[in-house]
């Protein structure tokens, strides 16, 4: 994930030692409660499926065995609160995910990052319930179409915090999965890192993902609406 995000070759990992003949660029780090992320943190949904043991091994399958669960509300909701863009407090969030600088076109499919240098988080959340709403803003997201506030929002801000009635909330951060003291303190870190990278970073992004975007969101559609993909 931040290797691509970097332009690096994941299929030939050998060739990043020219980096030790390459440049320097400086990038962003961000912070969670002090604890540092490359590429975003993630609550609730998402967090419960790397929570799980098969998730590793087969995740469209831990996604069909838990996210019916999730939608019929049969498992625990995702227990926190945070100002919306519009000053709106958010507590109903099926799944909130921070990421450290923007995603394109949306962090719920396996897009990439054009910049890690923005000094900015990117702020995803679904709050959709159903199946068909999830459906819904999988199919906005896959046509790169904007979703609405009660099912899909997504916005750019140097800090965030999520308050929670418990002391502990569980997480993913940077797909490991993990407990976090709240509140959540946000923060990005403005060219914290310097990283050595080859001269030649031609990106190869767009053939590394593009098979794979509509594949996920077409299998996530499916298991949304009850069904095997």
């Amino acid at each position: 994930h931040f290797a691509a995000d970097l332009g690096l070759d994941r299929a030939r990992p050998l060739t990043a030692l020219d980096a030790l003949d390459g440049h320097e660029r400086r990038i962003d780090a961000g912070t969670v409660g002090g604890r540092t992320f490359l590429n975003n943190v993630s609550l609730g949904a998402y967090a419960e499926l790397v929570g799980e043991s098969s998730y590793r091994d087969d995740k469209l399958g831990t996604a069909r065995a838990l996210l019916p669960g999730m939608l019929r509300a049969e498992r625990p909701v995702l227990e926190v609160g945070f100002g919306l863009p519009d000053g709106e407090v958010c507590a109903d969030a099926l799944l909130l995910l921070v990421g450290n600088n923007p995603y394109q076109p949306s962090p719920l499919q396996p897009g990439s990052r054009p910049r890690l240098d923005t000094g900015l988080l990117q702020v995803s959340v679904l709050r959709a319930r159903t199946g068909s709403q999830i459906a819904a803003v999988l199919a906005k997201v896959a046509t790169g179409r904007a979703g609405d506030a009660t099912s899909w929002l997504q916005w750019t801000t140097p800090a965030f915090q999520v308050h929670s009635p418990h002391h502990e909330i569980p997480a993913a951060v940077d797909g490991e999965s993990t407990v976090l003291a709240a509140p959540l303190e946000f923060r990005v870190r403005p060219g914290a890192l310097r990283v050595l990278v080859p001269v030649d970073r031609r990106r190869r992004l767009s053939a590394l993902f593009a098979p794979l975007r509509w594949r996920t969101a077409r299998s996530l559609w499916t298991v949304a609406r009850g069904g095997r993909p």
